[in-house]
């Protein structure tokens, strides 16, 4: 006789830990440089950087903490029901899911509007609107990042599309949600979605290069003034070293285009049209 066939396990990917720990830690990284930066400076940058401090720290407990508590969440499909973090939930007892609760980013479009797009910011404090299956013995978060999650609706006999609140959700919701792993495609835009993650990370690449070499240039023009200030100190007359100077500044100055063009191209802040990370949505058939 076989073996028996153990039922369908929802549960998050290897990648999706990784994302959000790169999220809290670079973004911990540049809180603590935005605050050495402000607080150098005192006065009024001291107050904008505790308050750029303290907006960041909302929004990092949001995107990368609050995924991280998720990651450990098991759901099993069983022929009868579900078992969500160890309790079973019988088919019989669903009730519906309940949502959205709360506000969240997403973008309009306004054909006879000057600018066309707008995107609405979500307050950073704001946890981001809340899904929960309803059953006659409790409820139970949508986890909307969870693999699957869309599976496990089908199992309890309904669809995304026939929930006008995760309709809308969903198909208005920004790039940056879908490509960082905060929102998890369903099944029919997997596709679609794992392509934009490809185009996303080699985006990020150049992103990372020209902010490299930018910072390899500033490094070449510091080493080089500290140079011409030793030799002033030394003999009294400061000596530039010119090739360094230029090589210095030829990669600064090459290395934020570089940089500065890839994040424009795939952000496009403030510029009327939103760059193609921001619009991304794989529910549209096409993005801005």
């Amino acid at each position: 006789m076989g073996q028996e066939a153990r039922p369908p396990l929802l549960a998050h990917q290897p990648w999706q830990r990784r994302a959000a720990l790169l999220r809290l830690l670079g973004g911990s990284l540049g809180l603590a440089l935005l605050l050495w930066a402000g607080l150098g400076g005192g006065g009024i940058l001291a107050l904008f950087a505790l308050l750029g401090a303290g907006l960041g720290g909302l929004y990092l407990l949001r995107t990368g903490w609050e995924p991280l508590r998720r990651l450990g969440l098991r759901v099993e499909l069983l022929p009868d029901g579900v078992r969500v973090g160890g309790v079973f939930y019988p088919k019989g007892d669903f009730l519906g899911l309940e949502g959205p609760q709360g506000p969240w980013t997403w973008l309009e479009e306004r054909p006879e509007a000057i600018q066309r797009f707008k995107v609405h910011l979500a307050p950073p404090w704001q946890a981001g609107p809340r899904f929960r299956l309803r059953f006659r013995t409790g409820e139970v978060p949508l986890p909307l990042d969870l693999p699957g999650w869309d599976r496990l609706l089908g199992h309890l006999g309904l669809s995304w599309r026939e929930h006008q609140g995760l309709s809308r959700y969903l198909t208005t919701a920004t790039g940056p949600a879908w490509l960082n792993g905060l929102l998890y495609p369903p099944a029919e835009a997997l596709e679609a979605w794992e392509e934009a993650r490809r185009r996303y990370r080699r985006a990020w690449a150049w992103i990372w290069a020209g902010f490299g070499v930018a910072a390899a240039g500033f490094g070449v023009l510091l080493w080089a003034l500290g140079q011409a200030w030793a030799t002033a100190g030394d003999s009294g007359e400061a000596s530039l070293p010119v090739p360094a100077l230029v090589a210095g500044l030829l990669l600064a100055v090459l290395g934020l285009a570089l940089g500065g063009l890839a994040f424009l191209g795939a952000f496009n802040v403030g510029r009327g049209r939103p760059g193609w990370v921001v619009a991304f949505n794989p529910l549209r058939g096409e993005n801005p």
